[in-house]
């Protein structure tokens, strides 16, 4: 217990015993915690295993605002994280000197003394009112607070913040910050988006040659139909492959590059898009889906292969049209002012750029040229027609290039 005099009245701080003691023994870390990671995630307090966690007073403060809010999402985890804080710590006693949660860490309520009593000094806080002076932001506070931890206890010492800006600025006064991600999935390698399965140089060379190969079942049982592989000799030598079942794999069917008639020639650059377009130009799969990263061809590669197939001569298609779900705003998009064209063009303004670059004008060809078939249809025109798709339980299709078969 330390005791100081300000303006001659005795004031008592209780130093948290808890995260001392557990400080001295096993090496553990000491977290504070933002109010945006609070109110992200309420159960965030039992998610930092046999670590100390410590909320500054004034995110206190900040939950006591937020908690007004009544038909919000914020409000109502201000109001969780409340019930949980209030059940953890009954008392003073407890929010002081802290308490051990479940899973084998400590919470407690930091009170910074160098923010009651401004004469106080020690350099972590004469560091901070250099960098930053106004302590009257609740974020400076929360920095303050963090910092007069890392002071007291071994380190490390860390704040977690969803706010990228709170972050540079803990950092920018010596203060480790990180961002809260115990609810985000971990980000799977591009390797683990296929299988590779084994052959021997041999194996490898009669499936090159004959276009097929029927793989032992052990290789063949978690495959499923339409699944691409990647088949790999012990060489290093590769080549991918797609499953038809019955243990049978067999070649991509892909041309060189798929065009529209005067438009650029659109190619497969990598190994999933190679995988996409062997899909795409497949007839017996009636339907596709496909995700991705942004930037990764998914639009383009998926419209010119529509294109591809629509204005060759033995087509069994007529024409494209591009969908997109209507997703309700408020009230119903149907009750909103406006042609059915302003109401798809927001959304579907994406798809026009890989519509356009397949209609890019070839120098080296006449608009004469063209197939008298294209002009017929009238397919080269600035953009397909659209189509809204109201979404249904369990089924909503995001983006869809629809082939309409000849009659």
């Amino acid at each position: 217990m330390k005791t100081v005099t300000l303006d001659g009245s005795a004031q008592t701080y209780v130093t948290n015993s808890k995260l001392a003691a557990r400080h001295t023994g096993t090496r553990v870390k000491s977290y504070i915690l933002d109010t945006n990671v609070l109110i992200h995630d309420p159960q965030s307090i039992y998610k930092f295993q046999e670590n100390n966690l410590a909320i500054p007073v004034e995110v206190l403060e900040e939950l006591d605002a937020i908690k007004t809010e009544q038909s919000t999402e914020r409000g109502r985890n201000a109001r969780r994280v409340h019930r949980i804080l209030q059940e953890l710590l009954p008392d003073s006693r407890s929010m002081l000197e802290g308490v051990e949660l479940p899973n084998g860490g400590t919470l407690s309520v930091i009170i910074n003394p160098y923010l009651v009593d401004p004469n106080r000094r020690s350099p972590a806080m004469d560091r901070l009112r250099a960098v930053l002076p106004d302590l009257s932001k609740k974020d400076n506070r929360i920095i303050a607070s963090a910092l007069y931890v890392q002071e007291q206890y071994p380190p490390p010492t860390v704040l977690v913040t969803k706010d990228v800006n709170v972050q540079l600025k803990a950092r920018a006064v010596g203060l480790e910050s990180e961002d809260y991600l115990n609810d985000k999935v971990p980000e799977e390698s591009e390797e683990a988006s296929y299988r590779e399965i084994a052959l021997s140089i041999y194996e490898l060379q009669r499936f090159c040659s004959e276009g097929k190969f029927e793989l032992d079942s052990k290789a063949a049982k978690p495959l499923y139909l339409n699944e691409y592989v990647l088949l790999r000799s012990d060489e290093g030598k590769t080549m991918p492959a797609r499953y038809f079942g019955d243990s049978m794999v067999q070649r991509l069917k892909i041309p060189e590059y798929v065009k529209a008639p005067g438009g650029i020639p659109i190619r497969a650059r990598n190994l999933e898009q190679q995988f996409l377009m062997d899909a795409l130009l497949d007839d017996s799969i009636h339907m596709l889906t496909c995700f991705g990263k942004a930037g990764t061809g998914k639009t383009l590669l998926t419209t010119a292969c529509a294109l591809h197939q629509t204005l060759d001569e033995n087509s069994r298609y007529d024409g494209v049209s591009i969908s997109r779900p209507v997703i309700s705003l408020g009230k119903d998009i149907g009750f909103l002012p406006g042609t059915l064209d302003e109401k798809m063009k927001p959304g579907c303004n994406l798809t026009m750029t890989p519509w356009r670059c397949s209609f890019l004008p070839s120098r080296r060809k006449s608009p004469s040229s063209r197939p008298r078939r294209c002009r017929r249809r009238s397919i080269g025109r600035a953009r397909p027609p659209w189509r809204p798709s109201a979404p249904r339980t369990g089924q909503t299709e995001a983006t869809a290039v629809i082939r309409r078969p000849l009659l």
